[in-house]
């Protein structure tokens, strides 16, 4: 009997770096510890491979392993006993060799932790988390054992729950599952985990969120103290931290659980009144979106820290405690990292804007000299290459990243 055979096409892609690399974080090499314009990463890339970026970490997931590279100090590399920085990319086929995994269904980075969702061959789902546990971020019930965890190690309470998104935050976790509910744990002095932080002020398991018990995530991002998602009805939910008005509710009071943002409130100068969320990123302490269709790209709107320009809005010199309008042209990508922000224009391919902070090159454009960009620059250094399309855009602590389509 002949077994019919499945076939992916995958496009080469190339991996394109710029920004911070003290901790070798831009996967460059050990001489580079500052890049002021893209530069080509030395790994092989398609168009499938998902980008996750941690404050000094990263992680390319490929279908069954993933290559990580940049500061391994608490084991967040997930690459056994070494903790040694690793300034070029490293193989990882743990869950390739050691599980005979079918694939590896999404990932996550936070500060100095991972976290992998996979599928076996069997069907059944796991979650694994590896890096720093010291506030129980890992979601291992024997955390004081282990504060740190150098290879992958499963969250026995998430196993058999499929989970359709996952955010690392500084010091924590969200996890949402398709039936189980949305579970956290790590942190939660801020409300970051979602639950009182008087009675939790931290969680050393996975705990499902009470409002959130049946509800699926399809988007989950968070900050250094805040989590905005998605949820599958596309309504924008909001929690954490609030002192700078990263939550876009109106106010700075913290929010101990998840609340609702409606999309008619979120500003005052929508381009539709039908618009929905498209995307959503955090920064340390402020909070982007972006409203529209996807047919026609969406319009960014900003909230939080006025700070080191990264509202994009000039002459923004107070915190935003609403969501508002930046007033850019139509978007179909956009990420924001600590203190800078990045967002790909719909009309052009192989453009990208930045703002922000950029002292230590994170905006791209080649000069040493421009440090802060308090509304959004054009850049069009992928014109110059090989290129026909910036597929994934990524900012974190002061790096940037850009998976580029190459012509055939």
């Amino acid at each position: 009997m002949i077994k019919s055979i499945h076939f992916k096409f995958f496009q080469k892609a190339n991996l394109y770096s710029w920004g911070s690399s003290w901790n070798g974080q831009l996967a460059l090499g050990k001489d580079i510890t500052e890049q002021y314009s893209p530069k080509k990463i030395l790994l092989e890339c398609n168009s499938s491979d998902r980008l996750r970026t941690g404050s000094y970490h990263c992680l390319l997931i490929k279908e069954k392993s993933f290559y990580s590279w940049g500061s391994n100090n608490f084991g967040q590399l997930g690459l056994s006993n070494d903790s040694q920085d690793l300034p070029v990319p490293a193989l990882n086929q743990y869950f390739e060799k050691n599980l005979n995994i079918k694939r590896i269904v999404d990932a996550s980075t936070g500060a100095f932790h991972s976290i992998v969702a996979v599928e076996d061959n069997d069907g059944c789902y796991k979650t694994y988390s590896f890096g720093w546990n010291e506030r129980g971020q890992l979601g291992h019930d024997n955390w004081m054992k282990s504060k740190i965890n150098s290879e992958p190690k499963e969250i026995v309470a998430l196993r058999g729950k499929q989970v359709t998104a996952i955010s690392g935050g500084f010091d924590f976790t969200i996890i949402s599952t398709l039936s189980n509910g949305v579970y956290a744990f790590g942190m939660n002095d801020r409300g970051q985990c979602g639950l009182d932080p008087h009675r939790f002020p931290i969680l050393y398991s996975p705990t499902v969120i009470p409002e959130l018990r049946s509800t699926v995530l399809i988007k989950i991002s968070s900050g250094w103290g805040h989590t905005l998602a998605m949820n599958s009805e596309n309504q924008l939910l909001v929690w954490g931290s609030n002192f700078h008005g990263q939550l876009g509710t109106g106010s700075k009071s913290q929010l101990g659980k998840p609340v609702p943002v409606q999309q008619l409130n979120i500003a005052t100068k929508l381009k539709s009144y039908d618009d929905e969320i498209l995307d959503i990123s955090c920064a340390s302490s402020a909070s982007l979106i972006m409203l529209g269709k996807k047919s026609n790209g969406g319009y960014l709107y900003i909230s939080g820290s006025s700070g080191d320009g990264k509202l994009g809005i000039s002459g923004q010199k107070e915190d935003l405690l609403e969501f508002t309008d930046m007033n850019l042209p139509a978007m179909k990508q956009m990420s924001m990292g600590k203190d800078h922000g990045l967002a790909v224009p719909l009309n052009d391919n192989l453009v990208f804007y930045g703002w922000g902070f950029g002292q230590h090159g994170a905006i791209g454009l080649g000069d040493k000299n421009l440090s802060v960009f308090t509304t959004p620059v054009k850049n069009d250094f992928f014109k110059q290459t090989k290129s026909n399309e910036i597929i994934q855009i990524q900012s974190s602590l002061d790096t940037s990243f850009a998976l580029i389509k190459e012509d055939s």
